[in-house]
């Protein structure tokens, strides 16, 4: 039986990761504060992943708590796990990750001093790269440091710069009563379940704090991330930001935050095209054209404005926007574009 006393449940959706996964749960297991509760949800896992999760349900019947679904993705996964939560709090963990030591009592003791409850926490995660054994800070570390330089406690419409932030949702802790008030599903069927989020929910945030030296360790180069696929499921990219791109318009988001959503779908768009097969290259580009000339010109030209971008960018982003999109599709072509591409994603990443 659940300990309703708790503040946070962690959600860990598990899928394929028996390598990873008792460094992910022996994190949860050994953190200073235990006023937590952690729901793995196996989808339909094909290895020991299942066996290992109930392994942790058995030792700690108090606190783990196993749930195992047919395979319907990363997406339906954290949905299912949302269902269980009945804490005020929720986190999600991916289950190749792990979270930092104290984590869980930095965050509720920051929580404990707030008079009113934020809706969001921000964390500052770490990432660690298994091909030189390093970790270093999270891309935008510093930049949420900025935001909330002055302020302890703000939110999008104050610090527009939140859009700009990565798009992980792993990186917050979120008020489950906020989630609920906006219903709040993670989209499913589709790969990138964060951008959704990221706009959506962001924008209806009024209270967001953060707390420092906590969250979860992001594992980079395993072969594993969804970001490091270069097969077919690149191209939802398309329909997760069209739905974010009309959600926005039809609600009535300013140019500003629309710029937002633009300047990570042409982030995304060009990264995506230096990395994506030979057989599915063609197609994105069509794609990525098509999104592109349905965007309202005034959006294109403050995006453009605003978010500073150099002539070889602009060149792209015109490019991909007319019928000359085509000379990109040519794969052949490919190596020359991908190095331009390659430079100005990160060039706008730096930015």
């Amino acid at each position: 039986d659940m300990n309703n006393d708790l503040k946070l449940t962690i959600v860990v959706p598990i899928y394929n990761v028996e390598q990873y996964l008792e460094q992910c749960l022996d994190s949860l297991v050994n953190q200073s504060n235990h006023d937590f509760k952690v729901i793995m949800v196996d989808d339909g896992s094909k290895d020991k992943s299942g066996e290992i999760a109930q392994k942790y349900a058995e030792k700690f019947p108090e606190r783990f708590f196993y749930v195992y679904k047919e395979n319907a993705g990363l997406g339906a996964a954290r949905n299912t796990g949302m269902e269980y939560c009945d804490t005020e709090y929720i986190e999600f963990l991916d289950s190749d990750d792990w979270l930092l030591p104290r984590t869980v009592e930095l965050v509720l003791d920051r929580l404990e001093r707030e008079v009113e409850k934020p809706e969001i926490v921000f964390m500052t995660p770490v990432v660690y790269d298994m091909s030189n054994c390093k970790f270093t800070e999270f891309a935008d570390n510093e930049e949420l440091r900025r935001i909330f330089e002055y302020t302890m406690v703000t939110n999008p419409q104050q610090s527009p710069k939140m859009f700009g932030l990565e798009a992980s949702v792993n990186r917050c802790i979120w008020s489950m009563e906020f989630l609920k008030k906006y219903k709040f599903s993670f989209p499913t069927g589709v790969k990138w379940e964060d951008v959704v989020p990221h706009f959506y929910i962001f924008y209806w945030a009024r209270r967001c704090i953060m707390v420092e030296n906590v969250g979860f360790c992001y594992r980079i180069n395993s072969g594993n991330q969804i970001t490091a696929s270069s097969d077919a499921g690149r191209l939802d990219i398309i329909p997760v930001f069209s739905k974010t791109l009309v959600y926005a318009i039809e609600n009535g988001w300013n140019e500003n935050e629309i710029s937002y959503i633009l300047r990570m779908f042409f982030t995304f768009a060009t990264w995506s095209m230096a990395v994506t097969k030979k057989e599915n290259y063609g197609e994105l580009v069509k794609k990525i054209h098509l999104y592109l000339k349905a965007v309202p010109k005034r959006y294109i030209n403050i995006f453009i404005k605003q978010r500073e971008l150099c002539r070889k960018e602009i060149i792209l982003l015109r490019l991909l926007r007319s019928s000359l999109y085509k000379v990109i599709c040519n794969y052949h072509r490919k190596e020359f574009i991908t190095k331009a591409v390659v430079k100005i994603g990160k060039n706008i990443r730096r930015k």
